[in-house]
């Protein structure tokens, strides 16, 4: 029998820390990411993978490699938040959007 506290999203090999770290929200990189609106001054899609809490579990769940969990933890640690990357990059997305807005005359 399988110890279930370990097959946790955060011990999970697709998991992403998203946000401070003592939240304990990650996003769950198994599949692609879905298309998903986001409404600023113009309507755009950003990709977008599920919200996972660290504790919750599922069937698709793969064992992560200590150095990934380490590598998460120090990541989280030095910036502050770990999930920068996701959050920059939608925010990379509407700047550029509206880069291209201003460019093109629209």
């Amino acid at each position: 029998m399988s110890n279930v506290k370990n097959e946790q999203c955060s011990q999970c090999r697709f998991y992403h820390i998203a946000g401070k770290p003592d939240y304990h929200t990650g996003v769950c990189r198994r599949s692609a990411p879905v298309p998903q609106m986001l409404f600023t001054e113009d309507v755009f899609v950003a990709p977008k993978w599920p919200l996972v809490d660290a504790e919750w579990w599922c069937g698709e769940w793969q064992p992560a490699s200590q150095t990934e969990v380490d590598s998460r933890t120090r990541n989280a640690a030095s910036t502050g938040t770990a999930g920068a990357a996701t959050t920059t990059g939608i925010q990379s997305s509407a700047e550029k959007m509206s880069e291209l807005r201003d460019t093109s005359g629209g």
